[in-house]
Parts: C-alpha cells; sequence; structure tokens
C-alpha cells in the first residue's frame, strides 16, 4: 500500500470513529441540542460550560462541530481510566487536550496560544465539579483569555448529567444514563468589558 493510500485509509478510520462516538453519545444519553448553530457560526471562540459531570468533555467533544483544544485538569489527564478516554478523542479526530493547573500558568497559556491561532479552545471556568447542581465560583482564567485574544466566548449550559452516576451531587436516586440536553447559550463578545463585567456575563450565562 503506498503512502498515499495509507493516508487515505487512516482519514477513513478516523472519520468512522468520530461518526461512531457522535452517534453513541446521542443514542445513549437521549440527547439533546439547543440552538448547535451558534457553536456552527463561531469556529475560533472560546467555549465556556458548567462542569456537572466526569464525562462532561468527551461528550462535548462528540457534539462541537468543529475540534478543539480542552482543558482538562492535571490529575484528570493522569488518571489510567480518563486518559485513555481522552487518547480515544484524540485519535477519532475530535480535539486535542491540554493539562492545566491552578498553580501553574503553562497549561492557560497554551489555550491563549489556540486562540491567537484562531483555533477553538474549551474550558470549564468552574475549575472542578459541582458537588450541588448549582453553578460554582468562577476561575478568571476563561475571562483573561477572551479579554487577551478578543475570541468571542461561546457559553453552553448541561443539564441532566449532574443525575448521573458520573457526577458529585450525592442523592439517594441516581442513574447511569439520564436524558441529557445541551444549550449553546447566546456569543459573548469581550470588546469593551472588564475582567470583573466579563466574568459576570459568563456567570450569567451558565447560570
Amino acid at each position: 500500500m503506498s503512502g498515499h493510500q495509507l493516508t487515505l485509509a487512516r482519514a477513513f478510520h478516523v472519520r468512522l470513529g468520530e461518526h461512531c462516538l457522535r452517534l453513541l453519545a446521542r443514542r445513549a444519553l437521549r440527547l439533546q441540542v439547543k440552538d448547535l448553530h451558534r457553536w456552527q457560526a463561531h469556529r475560533d471562540a472560546l467555549v465556556v460550560a458548567n462542569h456537572v459531570s466526569y464525562i462532561d468533555g468527551p461528550l462535548l467533544a462528540c457534539i462541537s462541530p468543529h475540534a478543539l483544544t480542552y482543558a482538562v485538569t492535571a490529575d484528570f489527564a493522569k488518571h489510567p481510566v480518563w486518559r485513555r478516554a481522552l487518547d480515544v478523542l484524540v485519535r477519532c479526530g475530535l480535539g486535542r487536550y491540554v493539562p492545566v493547573d491552578a498553580a501553574s500558568p503553562f497549561g492557560m497559556r497554551k489555550i491563549l496560544r489556540e486562540l491567537h491561532a484562531c483555533r477553538g479552545a474549551m474550558v470549564f471556568p468552574e475549575g472542578g465539579i459541582t458537588r450541588d447542581g448549582l453553578l460554582g465560583p468562577l476561575h478568571p482564567g476563561a475571562a483573561i483569555a477572551a479579554m487577551r485574544s478578543g475570541r468571542v466566548l461561546l457559553p453552553v449550559r448541561i443539564h441532566g448529567l449532574e443525575r448521573s452516576v458520573f457526577g458529585k451531587v450525592k442523592r439517594r436516586r441516581l442513574t447511569w444514563l439520564p436524558p441529557v440536553t445541551v444549550e449553546v447559550g447566546e456569543p459573548i463578545n469581550p470588546a469593551g468589558l472588564n475582567a470583573q463585567q466579563l466574568q459576570a456575563r459568563i456567570a450569567e450565562a451558565l447560570s
């Protein structure tokens, strides 16, 4: 098999894997996505989402119409199970991931470089999974990255997975795969806003 044929075969398997993962996510989670056209129109946006479960990132990678660079916590990236799941998403062409640490700026600097290069990125501004189902305090990294890059912020709200066994909300009745709704909000332009104002807009959009 020639080099060109190998490249075509590899591309076919990547596309097949991508299609299968997207289909599995939609069928298994009885997924409903609202206003996806907003995401389709903003390839280079910084996507921000509420964090309700361990599978939020893989779920959004399967939904996103564009391959993004995902900021994940260093502990998550080192976990033997979740690291393999992330590697599968990368091999299937659903995006890349960058480990980030609140004590080190290097991860967010990589996210900022992606945005400057007009490649979309995604962060969970809470920095951790909710324990009560409500939006927690936001870290300033997303607002700062949007202000420095000038990229639009695209808020995405996840509903349902907080009731799954992959979340951290302690309730008596949990389920493996509850119905999930993902809502894509109105884009937020950082122009003319200071960091505090932008933080407030993000919090309002994700609440």
